[in-house]
């Protein structure tokens, strides 16, 4: 209670008409740009546009440029090769991804587009490799539970995904690839158009994505080591001003996702030996209406709906194992920002959210109905101090259905301007992680033909968490280079983490209860640096460890499972100014050695392994044949995993434990391709 009054006395202080008058302009909704400089701009902190280097709260940007260096083709390759970001496959049978931030798991962050929390618990398991990268116009990466902006279950951090905007263009990609030494194809379709004119209020962008990969079967057993895809994608994005100061955007996205892995893939579900299939379909609608009264007061109200519906086999041994799901997801909220005095602007809001989940395996006697509904409002003020001191303070209070109580989340960010290129960040943050009786992650244990019972405990209640980031940052711009530098260190504490526990008498029927606690913390160093005009350098290196409060019951282990001790990425771009046009990129990812449970099945008792660490490499090379103001052709391809490190110990068989993954994403894979 005495934290909520500081930070109430605070919020307090900053309203009282304090100023201090200075040469610094304003903190404001717009950013005026010198046209010789090309500086970043961001705005999930304060959801207003701010310079990256004068944010309050420490961003990650992964611009649209960086994406196609990479030759990201979903959202899980986009954020790859990022500090403290890891994505992993979980599962041998479906290849669910997970993201996992600061040495978090997924369920502790949040997926946003354009600042909403559409992508829904359900939708976010495969929703990494389901989103084409083709339509990302950037990404902005929160660490930690930094803005009380958003919901108070964001402990790792949050991923806000920016669509691509309108531009007077047109364009089509066509990329072919193999996977591994049995070639299996990949392919990716990709094409876009815009209209952005200066006479008309409406501009609109409009994109699609179809791609296709093929089983990949490491160990040649007949069984998937990378399920088969096949997504058709589209969205569009559309624009209205009609006056200066008010803005409507829509946006509409629709995905559709089969995805089977096991054995026999050539016969119905019900006639292999091992399946997992799922076929997913994605509706999204959000709009936007936001109106400024000046360049530092602003109305918006915004609201999304996005379905997810899928028809799904789990099953093995023939099991009748068919089902599906239904999550239509609601979110609507409406917030005003105002000037109080200058250089202090108040950010207030209301948003609700409601997420059904109806899922049903009738051979199985299994029916869940789940609903959670969140009503929250949020305060922050964003406070320039003085030149060199900005404050980023501010509360959130959720009321969730399946909390008793109301929980408020405060949050406090400074950052203090050592020098002008040279800034020092602290954010302090609490945030909570609901109940659900809908878990995914028991879908491992369905596929084997066993339904699993989950019910919640009368006494469980939300797991707490605390964090702490501390960031020093050094952006400069020295004539044609740009050098950025940042250190940065982290730790969260949870407590009452969510544990199964199996209900005595009862088979495959487990309870959900409330656990101890858990310490995760590290550091982390990135480095970007233009070596000459036509050579630029990216790294990062991260360093964290983690400790239970007491021994998770299956191992006696007392760290967190797939969570590397040490793990960092390169990135080398070059663009020989002798052969105008070519561009080479070379990267690399290393992961260090970590901790993996190894279940019976395959093997004859359960193990705790210590992986060992792995290294990859990646090389691209591409060439503008065309590159006008009207037309441009270009011709790329590379390898990613030029050595084919890939873990080399996989069960084999039905009875393997399909959750015993690890390493990197994607074998060796070549591939060629065309703009």
């Amino acid at each position: 209670m005495k934290l909520y009054a500081i930070l109430l006395g605070l919020l307090l202080l900053g309203s009282v008409g304090y100023s201090e008058e200075t040469n610094d302009s304003a903190v404001t909704n717009r950013v005026k740009v010198p046209k010789k400089v090309k500086l970043d701009v961001v705005v999930t902190g304060t959801k207003s546009e701010r310079l990256i280097t004068d944010a309050p709260v420490k961003t990650t940007l992964i611009k649209r440029k960086a994406i196609v260096k990479k030759n990201a083709v979903s959202l899980a390759d986009a954020l790859e090769k990022e500090t403290g970001i890891r994505i992993e496959n979980n599962c041998e049978n479906c290849g669910v991804p997970e993201l996992r931030i600061i040495g978090l798991t997924g369920p502790y962050s949040q997926i946003l587009i354009d600042g909403m929390p559409v992508v829904s618990h359900l939708a976010g398991v495969y929703y990494l490799e389901q989103l084409p990268a083709a339509m990302i116009g950037r990404i902005e990466v929160l660490k930690g539970g930094a803005s009380a902006l958003y919901g108070g279950s964001t402990v790792a951090g949050v991923v806000n995904i920016i669509p691509r905007k309108p531009a007077d263009k047109v364009g089509i990609n066509y990329e072919y690839g193999a996977l591994g030494t049995n070639y299996t194809p990949v392919q990716n379709f990709n094409f876009y158009a815009g209209k952005k004119k200066s006479n008309s209020p409406v501009s609109a962008f409009f994109g699609g994505n179809v791609s296709s990969r093929g089983i990949y079967d490491r160990n040649g057993d007949g069984f998937s080591d990378l399920p088969r895809l096949n997504d058709i994608s589209l969205n569009s994005e559309i624009f209205i001003d009609p006056s200066e100061d008010d803005s409507i955007h829509f946006s509409l996205l629709r995905i559709q996702e089969e995805r089977r892995g096991g054995n026999k893939l050539n016969l119905p579900p019900h006639e292999a030996d091992l399946t997992e299939a799922i076929n997913t379909k994605q509706t999204g609608l959000l709009a936007t209406w936001s109106h400024s009264f000046s360049l530092s007061s602003f109305l918006r109200i915004y609201g999304s709906y996005f379905d997810t519906y899928r028809d799904s086999y789990y099953g093995a041994n023939h099991a009748d194992a068919y089902g599906y799901t239904s999550n239509p997801n609601i979110y609507a909220g409406m917030d005003y920002q105002f000037e109080v005095f200058r250089n202090n602007n108040l950010l207030a809001g209301v948003n609700y959210q409601l997420d059904l989940i109806h899922d049903e395996i009738p051979g199985y006697n299994r029916y869940i109905d789940s609903t959670n509904m969140v009503y929250a409002a949020f305060l922050q003020d964003d406070w320039k101090l003085s030149r060199k001191l900005e404050m980023l303070i501010g509360a959130r209070v959720d009321k969730h259905n399946m909390i008793s109580n109301i929980i408020i989340s405060p949050r406090l960010s400074l950052k203090y301007k050592i020098v002008k290129p040279l800034a020092l960040r602290l954010t302090l943050s609490t945030g909570y992680k609901p109940p659900v009786n809908f878990d995914e992650d028991f879908h491992v244990g369905i596929s084997y033909g066993e339904p699993f019972t989950v019910k919640l405990s009368p006494s469980l209640h939300e797991e707490r968490a605390k964090s702490a980031v501390i960031s020093l940052d050094y952006h400069n711009v020295l004539g044609f280079r740009k050098l950025s530098f940042g250190m940065d260190g982290f730790y969260t504490r949870l407590d009452g983490i969510h544990e199964l526990q199996e209900v005595s008498g009862m088979t495959n029927v487990f309870e959900r209860i409330n656990g101890k606690g858990a310490d995760i913390y590290g550091a982390e160093a990135s480095l970007a640096f233009d070596l000459t005009k036509c050579l630029n350098l990216k790294t990062g290196f991260t360093v964290q460890n983690s400790h239970l409060d007491e021994p998770e019951p299956d191992y006696g282990a007392t760290k967190l499972f797939k969570s590397p001790d040490t793990y960092g990425y390169f990135i080398i771009d070059a663009k020989p100014h002798k052969i105008k046009g070519l561009e080479v990129v070379l990267s690399g990812d290393y992961t260090g050695s970590m901790l993996v449970s190894h279940y019976a099945g395959y093997i004859a008792t359960n193990r705790l392994e210590t992986t060992k660490p792995m290294f990859t490499l990646d090389f691209k090379l591409s060439y503008k044949l065309i590159n006008n103001k009207k037309y441009g052709l270009s011709l790329y391809g590379g390898i990613q995993n030029i050595f084919d490190v890939f873990q080399n110990d996989l069960d084999k068989g039905v009875n393997r434990d399909a959750g015993y993954l690890y390493g990197p994403r994607k074998p060796r894979t070549i591939y060629l391709g065309v703009k």
